[in-house]
């Protein structure tokens, strides 16, 4: 059944930001004269609330120590120079394509409302959310009232909402509240990992959004495993990029057009 609300998370489904929370919490670390994490002691955890995280990350410190903490990475990721907020190259296509389709879109993250606010005017995507949910104002994924609070605010019954996220938090999250998931392997966790949670598709970007819904869904989760022959996975990820990337498409056609024509033919 096609849903009829979509609810993304931000970091690692939207926007390009796990290196970026990664250094600034080892930054954050540093800054607090504690040991630095490694990547990989991170990486897991993001898709938490920031005090989660910080919970997880500095158990062994006083609880005085980890406000610190969150106050210094907040005021990191909150400094007006702090430029770090990039879409995935297919976010934009991919909103502006499933609003055009008439699905409600809506966002459900582990970010704080100032971050999330912050994160939504750098991208300008306002435009696009009907209702946004924060882990500060709800517990925190992988808990399911920020998106039955979405659902309850619109209207929405749980099996007529889908989730899309790229951490096991966001799947389990959403198992919790019955609602279907999306995997998207674009961000902080693997393949292998999102595959211990229920989900109803894995795409390795957002532009398969676009095709999950369509005619075409089974010849797509063949391409997604790999089982077309050379030839025809080649043409299809071609389909995907133009699907994905229409006005680039365009652009490309008439600078052919015109060098045709330049060139006499």
């Amino acid at each position: 059944m096609k849903p009829k609300l979509i609810i993304f998370d931000w970091d690692g489904t939207l926007a390009d930001t796990t290196n970026p929370i990664i250094h600034t919490f080892q930054q954050s670390f540093a800054d607090c004269g504690l040991p630095v994490p490694e990547a990989d002691q991170i990486r897991p955890l993001i898709g938490y609330s920031l005090s989660g995280i910080i919970r997880r990350l500095a158990h062994n410190v006083s609880e005085h120590v980890q406000e610190t903490l969150i106050e210094t990475y907040a005021a990191h990721y909150l400094n007006p120079n702090n430029h770090n907020m990039t879409l995935f190259p297919e976010a934009l296509p991919c909103l502006q394509r499933l609003k055009q389709q008439g699905y409600w879109l809506a966002v459900a993250t582990g970010k704080g409302r100032g971050g999330l606010d912050k994160a939504i005017a750098q991208t300008d995507t306002q435009a696009f959310w009907l209702e946004t949910a924060c882990a500060s104002e709800y517990p925190s994924k992988p808990a399911p009232d920020m998106v039955l609070a979405l659902c309850d605010r619109l209207g929405v019954e749980p099996e007529e909402a889908v989730v899309v996220g790229d951490t096991t938090h966001d799947l389990e999250m959403a198992a919790n509240a019955k609602i279907r998931a999306i995997a998207v392997t674009t961000g902080a966790h693997t393949a292998q990992q999102l595959s211990s949670m229920p989900h109803v598709a894995m795409l390795n970007s957002l532009a398969g959004c676009l095709m999950y819904w369509k005619p075409y869904k089974r010849l797509y989760n063949i391409y997604m495993k790999g089982r077309l022959k050379p030839i025809f996975q080649t043409a299809f990820h071609l389909f995907l990029s133009i699907r994905a990337h229409p006005d680039k498409c365009c652009k490309f056609r008439r600078s052919l057009l015109r060098k045709n024509h330049d060139n006499g033919k």
